[in-house]
């Protein structure tokens, strides 16, 4: 939309009215930008809150709660009692669950946890003097210690426990 003066006015003024006319827009296209960010926010936050266990990323759950809004009340819940049957079942099954949760096969308290803190409490440098990763840590407790191969030895049954319950 372009700004056309009604009657002829002098220069100065018509300018200055073009030039607020053209701000006006400018915020006008700000101000639908955040609203429409905010409401893609509110569906992602929507998406994480109801569905954490849908599998896919949230913010692509978000834009089909979105499609489905702007198709219709209907729709929307055809869609969302689609999700939610989804969610229901992938919340229950033990094949995504979290290695390492309570819920999985191997519990929070289980062996690689164990191994965990092993490593962690290693105090130890590498060659060139600089602090060993993580990994780093826990592969020396597994190759390194008898109780490190022991525990690897009892993380790998309670993988093949999960894996049979699969």
């Amino acid at each position: 939309m372009n700004f056309t003066p009604a009657k002829k006015n002098d220069p100065e003024t018509d300018a200055k009215v073009e030039a607020l006319f053209k701000s006006n827009q400018m915020l006008a296209d700000q101000v639908k930008q955040l609203v429409a960010k905010n409401q893609e926010l509110e569906f992602v936050s929507k998406a994480e809150r109801e569905f954490p266990h849908v599998p896919g990323a949230s913010i692509e759950l978000a834009k089909t709660l979105k499609a489905a809004h702007d198709a219709g009340p209907e729709a929307e819940k055809v869609i969302l009692a689609a999700l939610k049957g989804v969610e229901e079942l992938t919340s229950k099954s033990a094949m995504l669950q979290e290695i390492g949760t309570s819920g999985g096969g191997t519990t929070a308290g289980g062996a690689y946890s164990k191994i965990e803190a092993l490593a962690a409490g290693l105090t130890m440098k590498s060659e060139n003097g600089k602090e060993l990763t993580k990994e780093q840590k826990v592969n020396y407790v597994i190759s390194k210690t008898a109780e490190g191969r022991s525990l690897y030895e009892q993380y790998n049954e309670e993988r093949r426990q999960l894996q049979k319950r699969i």
